[in-house]
């Protein structure tokens, strides 16, 4: 019986490393045997989405420890292509189905889909690094509940929940 050694690519930021990230990492997996994660570079992200929170090595390492990733490839560019996918042996790519994924044809995930090398996998927990930081702003600008007024009692979830 020959068995065809599948590997996938999935590349990003992957800044302020979290759950969402981890399920698609999960998810891309799910579509061979091995997988490689491309990250992009620190020059890249200021360009695109502004200044990272990790650093390049700090965020090889933590992927490099998620158990789904069989490689890191450091200073991967911004756009996934026929090359690149051909450079790391990689059968296709398998980015987050995004509402604006395949919007524009000069795209090269749109190449790539239409030479049926791109996969989808479900964004469907709901967060992102940009929730994720606007969240910390929000609090930091927001009044704290005093947390030591009841220490012997347990405060309820609505009272720690603050608005502004």
């Amino acid at each position: 019986m020959d068995t065809k050694n599948v590997r996938v690519w999935m590349d990003g930021s992957f800044d302020l490393l979290h759950c969402g990230h981890a399920n698609a990492i999960r998810q891309a997996r799910e579509f061979g045997n091995e997988l490689t994660v491309g990250l992009q570079p620190d020059t890249d992200i200021v360009v695109h989405k502004g200044p990272p929170v990790f650093t390049e090595s700090e965020r090889h390492r933590l992927l490099a420890a998620i158990k789904w990733v069989n490689q890191v490839v450091d200073h991967a560019p911004y756009g996934t292509s026929e090359f690149i996918l051909d450079q790391h042996g990689c059968d296709f790519c398998v980015h987050g189905d995004d509402d604006t994924i395949l919007m524009n044809p000069e795209d090269g995930l749109w190449r790539l889909f239409r030479i049926n090398r791109l996969r989808f996998c479900e964004r469907g927990i709901g967060i992102s690094t940009t929730n994720i930081i606007q969240r910390i702003l929000s609090r930091s600008r927001c009044p704290t509940p005093d947390l030591e007024a009841a220490p012997d009692q347990s405060i309820p979830l609505q009272v720690m929940t603050v608005s502004c």
